[in-house]
């Protein structure tokens, strides 16, 4: 399993919570830390400076940063993965918040753990699947995103159930009528998945997972397809219209024309986890999973 192993006078990114003083506060004390021990953090884009950590301008900026650390929980997370812009520069997580699947420290265990962290001696690179996902459009140009939790497809404000066509490698699966559908990678299968009645994946799997939202029919249920294939995904019947979210964020509407394709990214995000990490212990801690009342 591959280590962390930061270099002595490395640029470390810092990506707070925004609008929250507890995760700025935090995060001057991190900076204090981290020049004292010899890395030169710098502030995020698109964010408040935090003083001693020069702003950065834009994402070219993250070419000559080794690693990222956040301050939040997980859509903070998956804020900084924007923002790196499909760079393959490794995220360690601190909870500030109370669930965190992305963030496995906490801020009053940080101190402790980074100094071994940093060095080697404590921190796995955990390779996490990503979703690489296209929107085909008539007369638009081609649209690309990329996803660590999942892409949604829902109705939005429309009161009428959207109907898709779910297909696999240009064979049709499955038609679903719903009030979404989402399709998850592993690492997101305890996100919008498993409100939606979708199963648990451990995150080393190698797969999707498409879950309907509210289905309309009974026979409507999970589905786990490998990440070798490309799942397509179109309007049908009498839907106009849906929207696409990505990791949270809604990025662009399906109309009858548009297709929508779901594979493997080529480049896998890479997360810092402390040593002897368990997801099924994870599961128990934010889940009770497993737990009889």
């Amino acid at each position: 399993m591959a280590k962390l192993n930061i270099s002595n006078k490395a640029q470390i990114a810092l990506v707070y919570r925004p609008e929250t003083t507890s995760a700025l506060e935090a995060s001057k004390k991190l900076v204090q830390w981290l020049k004292k021990h010899h890395y030169k953090p710098l502030t995020g884009p698109s964010q408040k400076p935090i003083p001693g950590a020069p702003l950065m301008k834009s994402d070219k900026d993250f070419d000559s940063v080794e690693l990222v650390i956040i301050l939040g929980g997980d859509g903070t997370y998956l804020r900084a993965i924007r923002l790196l812009g499909g760079r393959p520069i490794p995220i360690l997580g601190v909870n500030l918040g109370s669930l965190g699947f992305l963030t496995p420290l906490r801020l009053e265990s940080l101190y402790q753990a980074l100094p071994p962290l940093l060095k080697g001696k404590n921190g796995d690179l955990l390779p996490r699947v990503q979703m690489s996902i296209t929107l085909q459009q008539p007369r638009k140009p081609l649209q690309k995103w990329q996803a660590l939790n999942d892409v949604v497809i829902e109705r939005g404000p429309s009161s009428h159930l959207i109907d898709l066509k779910l297909g696999m490698d240009q064979r049709h699966v499955s038609s679903v009528k719903a009030d979404g559908l989402v399709l998850a990678t592993p690492t997101g299968s305890t996100a919008y998945n498993l409100a939606a009645g979708g199963p648990i994946v451990h995150p080393d799997s190698n797969c999707f997972i498409a879950t309907s939202v509210a289905p309309h029919s009974l026979t409507s249920r999970p589905l786990i397809f490998p990440d070798t294939k490309e799942l397509h995904i179109q309007l049908q019947g009498h839907c106009e219209s849906a929207h696409v979210v990505i990791d949270g964020q809604m990025c662009a509407k399906l109309n009858q024309q548009s297709l929508l394709k779901v594979a493997k990214h080529p480049q896998p995000h890479w997360m810092v986890q402390p040593t002897g990490y368990n997801f099924y212990e994870l599961m128990r801690d934010k889940l009770s999973f497993g737990e009889r009342n």
